[in-house]
């Protein structure tokens, strides 16, 4: 509006400069009517407008870009690593085959057929108990109880929002 509202109708008022500078901001634009307040004003003011748009919308896209890093950095945290994943795969995996462990399909049978009470380890280690896993050791009732412990105080953890900062 300063430097071109005398000489350019479009830019008379901020209601008629604002349309202006968003088709300016997409490439349809015309320079010639910037051009009748000066060519260097023209290409100055061009030039600068694009140049800040530019460094706005890259500040906008890493703004983004860095929220969702700390979001999945912050997942990446509380996981296990690939090759300690493996490794723990692999020691289930040998246990089972010697019979010093029971299949998580198997457990999941058991607990299945069961109703939708809390479970502690006793109850699934005693053979009197309505969630007695034959075979199941005590080392891997814990282990699995204390996991979906871990697994359901992450999943159901209030959401820690910027305000609460």
């Amino acid at each position: 509006v300063a430097f071109f509202g005398r000489e350019s109708p479009e830019f008379a008022t901020l209601d008629r400069a604002v349309p202006v500078l968003l088709q300016m901001m997409l490439g349809g634009f015309d320079f010639s009517s910037m051009e009748a307040s000066g060519r260097g004003y023209a290409f100055f003011f061009f030039l600068t407008f694009m140049l800040l748009l530019v460094l706005i919308m890259l500040s906008m896209l890493i703004a983004i870009i860095m929220d969702v890093y700390v979001d999945v950095k912050a997942k990446a945290k509380s996981s296990e690593s690939l090759w300690a994943g493996a490794r723990n795969i692999c020691a289930r995996a040998w246990q089972t085959r010697r019979g010093t462990r029971l299949s998580v399909n198997r457990i999941l049978e058991v607990l299945c057929l069961a109703d939708d009470n809390l479970v502690n380890i006793d109850a699934l280690v005693n053979p009197g108990s309505q969630y007695f896993v034959e075979g199941l050791p005590e080392e891997q009732a814990t282990e699995l109880l204390t996991d979906a412990a871990r697994v359901f105080a992450l999943e159901n953890a209030p959401a820690v929002s910027p305000g609460d900062i």
